[in-house]
């Protein structure tokens, strides 16, 4: 029998992988056991292999591969090594694998060969390493393989050498109460041990590690900062740790230009990023702000003095330019910075008094919706006017009156504006396009409903409470999907409707924002429902989103 467990460093980039194998037979046996990386370093392996070298250590015997090609990382080594005798190797895919081999059956294990010790530049590249074991009647062995980055082929040697020497139990031990520490703060106790389990540790655990330490998932994994993104993110894990929330809003703060917009995404390493005309990225700022001071009462955060970033606005009809842009050694307050970009959002706004979209909103993919600067987005009213009426308490206690009173007024147009020009009759519209059509209503050939709009109807607490009613239920028996237990973005989904919203377009109907169930925004329509005490409806659609089920 085999159990094989993994575990990553807390702090350096090593993953350790443990296989105890028990031998319950009457006769020894004798092993050949294999570790296979196959090495990407870059966006593709189809790409890169022709340009990986490979190398063994010789203090360690670690195998080490660098991409010196790569764009990004292309100085730094990766490496896999052993805590125990490493017997044979090779760096050649085609000597593991074979020429009619696969990854779940290689030759060289089918035929438990000795490896060659091949280690070329321009080979298929990989990294074999391979140990012969004897197991004696009844016993067991166990091994323990590293895989792991660094910065040079030296720090490659040194990190193998400091952690196969570490216990792996206390490892776990150590991992474990880590974790533990975190996932305890918040623990429910429900009649669904599905919900438990998703509340208490899956959820939790996976923003903190997926969406936050790796920023990485299978659509997107470039580890870049979503301006927007990491803001909710930390938003959600307040309560488990509000320093997470503190350090994300002061480094996204540090990613604003001086006229108040921001990189919508950008690069840690080098700093690169995309500035757009995205319009709510302006707003989600105060927005997360607001709400951290309410939780966690530190104004002090206020007072942070940061550097704006500079580089090219965007021109006549550009609607996004990637480039690196200069840290400047002018700096300004988070508060001046919330309120800069406040100031922006409210200039940004329709002759109707409602927010412009411009290059999409919330939904990156309705790009086209508002691009010739006319089409308005009711998800962002909404959004706004909740931002607003939670932010202005904070301008006057930073004896900043006028400004509060100006957003205030403003609140007060915006609020006007949403029940006077965007209620559809039985549910609030998601927006217009450039000539006024109408985004998101009963006279729509597609997207005809679209859910946010309704959930923070509710979520901004300003939404007329019988409007706001009307339009949840109308999004309950129009978005709720109990057949294939989804709760749709919006409905139908664009196929061939004669405006164009933008690349959202380009996914298949029913597919992620298209029309399908974009999680977030399903759990916004979730709380919106348990706000409003629909607290049975609230846990069917959370059921539908549970993976559990």
């Amino acid at each position: 029998s085999m159990d094989l467990t993994q575990v990553v460093d807390p702090v350096d980039p090593v993953k350790l992988s443990r296989l105890r194998i028990q031998n319950s037979g009457s006769v020894p046996a004798r092993l050949r056991v294999y570790a296979y990386a196959e090495w990407v370093l870059g966006g593709h392996r189809s790409r890169t292999a022709a340009t990986i070298v490979p190398a063994r250590d010789t203090a360690t015997g670690a195998m080490l591969a660098q991409n010196p090609y790569g764009l990004d990382f292309g100085e730094r080594v990766a490496f896999l090594g052993a805590s125990h005798p490493i017997h044979s190797v090779t760096a050649d895919r085609s000597e593991f694998i074979g020429r009619h081999g696969t990854t779940e059956y290689p030759q060289a294990v089918l035929g438990g060969l000795a490896l060659s010790g091949r280690i070329e530049a321009g080979d298929d590249p990989c990294a074999v390493v391979a140990s012969d074991i004897d197991i004696p009647a009844g016993g067991d062995v166990t091994l323990s393989w590293l895989l792991g980055d660094a910065a040079t082929a030296a720090e490659a040697s040194a990190l193998v050498q400091t952690h196969r020497g570490k216990d792996f139990d206390q490892r776990l031990a150590d991992n474990e109460k880590a974790w533990r520490g975190f996932l305890d703060t918040i623990q429910v106790e429900t009649p669904d041990e599905a919900m438990n389990a998703m509340v208490n540790h899956w959820l939790p655990y996976q923003s903190l590690a997926c969406r936050i330490r790796a920023r990485s998932a299978f659509y997107q994994a470039s580890g870049a900062f979503g301006f927007r993104d990491q803001l909710q993110d930390t938003l959600a894990l307040l309560a488990h740790d509000p320093k997470l929330a503190r350090d994300q809003i002061l480094n996204a703060a540090r990613r604003q230009f001086p006229e108040g917009d921001v990189q919508h995404w950008w690069l840690p390493r080098t700093d690169a990023g995309v500035r757009t005309m995205i319009s709510d990225d302006v707003v989600w700022l105060a927005h997360a702000t607001a709400r951290y001071i309410e939780v966690t009462g530190d104004a002090a955060i206020l007072r942070e003095q940061l550097p704006f970033i500079d580089g090219q606005q965007l021109g006549e009809g550009e609607h996004d330019a990637f480039f690196t842009p200069e840290i400047t050694k002018n700096t300004a307050s988070l508060y001046d910075r919330c309120a800069r970009a406040l100031d922006l959002a409210i200039k940004r706004s329709s002759p109707a008094g409602l927010p412009l979209i411009l290059g999409g909103d919330w939904n990156d993919g309705m790009n086209r919706v508002g691009e010739g600067g006319k089409g308005e987005s009711v998800w962002l009213g909404w959004f706004l006017l909740k931002t607003l009426t939670d932010f202005a308490p904070v301008a006057k206690g930073q004896g900043d009156t006028k400004r509060a009173q100006t957003w205030l007024k403003h609140a007060d147009v915006l609020k006007r504006a949403l029940e006077s020009t965007a209620w559809d009759g039985q549910w609030y519209r998601r927006g217009s396009f450039d000539d006024g059509t109408p985004l998101g209503s009963h006279n729509s050939d597609e997207c005809k409903i679209d859910s946010i709009a309704q959930s923070w109807s509710v979520l901004s607490g300003e939404g007329d409470p019988a409007r706001s009613t009307t339009a949840m239920e109308q999004a309950i028996e129009m978005l709720v999907d109990d057949e294939l237990k989804i709760v749709k973005l919006f409905t139908p989904p664009f196929s061939k409707s004669e405006h164009d919203p933008g690349y959202i377009k380009s996914y298949p109907p029913g597919v992620r924002e298209n029309g399908g169930q974009y999680t977030h925004a399903a759990t916004w329509f979730v709380i919106a429902l348990a706000e409003m005490g629909r607290t049975d409806e609230a846990y069917r659609c959370f059921s539908m989103l549970n993976p559990v089920n």
